[in-house]
């Protein structure tokens, strides 16, 4: 017998009807090459179920439907196709049946279509997380505290040129407004949509008439934000909607630019120009309530904005213009505040001063009071006194950390704390300045009742004012923002992120009220009880 002979050959000498081994093993090699195909994406299709209920961001459920269907219709064909060809082997059929082109043809336009998917959801998650993610209005990285006990405060951060870009990126600048609680300093939410406003470097903060007004500091803002009335709770009774944006109030547009006649002539009128609005920084209402009062870092300007009649003039020049390009550490003048008697003070922090105009149109300052770079400035009628922050040069309460007796004492005369000549030397030179102002003129008192007391001389010199208290210590290393509250005062810290508190009747320090901000922090006000 020949050795290539089969096992029917050999056992009746007839020639074997039946295909080779091979051609039958292959077919089945290929049947296994599809059901395994089949296999992979009906798993996938249940990994991609299983995700999409642990997660917003997984791959659409209809793609994994279309994908469980694609592996059942490969299974069927495929099991089909292997007894065609086996029939065909059988059969010694020669020839092109048994090519096939609906499988191939199925499995390929499937397999493209999901990794199509796969690189565009990748690509779509990527974008929303680095640009425009609805999520990312409330911060990331921090937990809402829905329900976190009043007060609470609004606070303003420094912002990012591309707040859109960077929302799901805290550390690289918040733009919008947050809310937290001062009793425990937890995350209650956003008070503003940083996608829908795109404010970019918010500052101050004021609320009039229950609207949020932002001085926007950057170069392609140049005004103030105003944001609508906060709405009723939502139907959980808790959370409040973000405050709708109602857009920006900006210099006139025949102020911007122009030739030097018509600059000149602006001049002349007090309308204030492109330049007067460089980096809007601080905000205050006048004492009658119907205007209010912009400093600006860069123009170095007052402005007043009437809130009845739209009108806006510029009041003072505090200090030089500074073009942005040539501002390295910012312009000159940043906060302002406006007393009981509505004289205004502006702080100069390059010119180390607080500039006061008193009353509010005298033409030049009437006062200047020496503190050491000057920043935020608030006005507490409770106790009639003017507090400012200022970076240094003062003396904090424990040099080095230690409160011996070897401390040098704490300064009382503001030339004393703002003297060119002093070097710091303590861990943290910062500090708050109380000032007490005189008494407000108020309608109906003796003083307001004479001709001389209610229509003050706006050549008269201001009194200087006195220093009542000094608050320092070796945490507060950058203030900004402040307020006064129920014998508390708060302060930002920039360096720290932190809000920092301090008793004002002892000037004791009572730690941080808020840490773990994930931006430098620029102001912070009191948020009403039904916001």
């Amino acid at each position: 017998l020949s050795p290539r002979a089969g096992p029917i050959a050999a056992a009746g000498g007839h020639r074997s009807k039946m295909p080779v081994d091979r051609h039958v093993l292959a077919n089945e090699r290929t049947l296994m090459a599809w059901l395994r195909l089949a296999a992979t994406l009906g798993l996938g299709s249940f990994l991609v179920g299983v995700l999409n209920k642990a997660s917003t961001h997984a791959m659409p459920g209809p793609l994994a439907l279309v994908q469980a269907l694609v592996a059942i219709l490969i299974s069927c064909v495929a099991t089909v196709r292997f007894y065609q060809r086996d029939v065909l082997l059988k059969q010694r059929h020669m020839g092109d049946a048994f090519g096939d082109w609906l499988l191939p043809s199925v499995a390929g336009v499937t397999i493209l279509l999901i990794v199509s998917f796969n690189v565009s959801g990748i690509l779509g998650r990527w974008y929303e997380w680095q640009f425009r993610a609805h999520a990312c209005v409330a911060l990331p990285g921090l937990p809402q505290v829905l329900r976190a006990p009043q007060p609470h405060v609004y606070i303003s951060m420094h912002g990012s040129n591309n707040p859109a870009d960077n929302i799901c990126h805290p550390e690289r600048g918040v733009s919008g407004i947050h809310k937290f609680s001062v009793v425990t300093g937890e995350y209650i939410g956003p008070s503003t949509d940083q996608l829908q406003a795109l404010v970019r470097m918010p500052r101050a903060m004021l609320l009039v008439n229950d609207r949020l007004l932002v001085a926007d500091g950057s170069s392609s803002g140049r005004g103030i934000a105003v944001f609508a009335p906060c709405e009723p709770p939502l139907p959980d009774g808790i959370a409040v909607s973000p405050r709708a944006f109602l857009g920006y109030i900006r210099p006139p547009q025949a102020s911007r630019g122009g030739s030097a006649a018509q600059a000149e002539a602006s001049a002349a009128l007090l309308v204030p120009s492109i330049n007067d609005f460089q980096h809007p920084y601080g905000l205050a209402l006048d004492s009658s309530g119907r205007s209010i009062r912009l400093s600006t870092q860069n123009g170095g300007a007052v402005i007043s904005v009437d809130l009845v009649n739209g009108s806006i003039a510029k009041r003072h020049q505090v200090a030089a213009f500074v073009p942005p390009s040539q501002s390295t550490g910012g312009g000159h003048v940043r906060g302002i505040a406006v007393d009981g008697s509505g004289c205004e003070h502006v702080a100069d922090r390059d010119g180390h001063r607080l500039v006061s105009f008193c009353p509010p149109n005298a033409p030049t300052p009437t006062g200047i009071t020496k503190v050491h770079s000057p920043i935020a400035v608030y006005y507490s009628a409770h106790t009639n006194q003017l507090f400012v922050s200022s970076l240094g040069v003062g003396l904090s309460k424990r040099l080095g950390g230690d409160d011996s007796a070897q401390s040098p004492p704490t300064p009382t005369d503001p030339q004393q704390v703002t003297s060119d000549s002093a070097q710091p030397t303590a861990v943290g030179t910062a500090a708050i300045y109380a000032f007490d102002l005189p008494p407000p003129l108020l309608p109906g008192t003796a003083a307001a009742s004479t001709p001389a007391a209610s229509t003050p001389d706006p050549g008269a010199p201001f009194p200087p004012l006195t220093l009542s208290r000094v608050f320092a210590d070796e945490e507060l290393s950058h203030p900004s923002g402040l307020f006064v509250h129920d014998g508390t005062l708060f302060v930002l810290d920039q360096l720290a992120r932190a809000l920092l508190a301090f008793d004002v009747s002892s000037g004791a320090y009572l730690g941080p009220r808020i840490s773990g901000l994930p931006d430098r922090p620029e102001d912070v006000i009191m948020v009403p009880k039904e916001c």
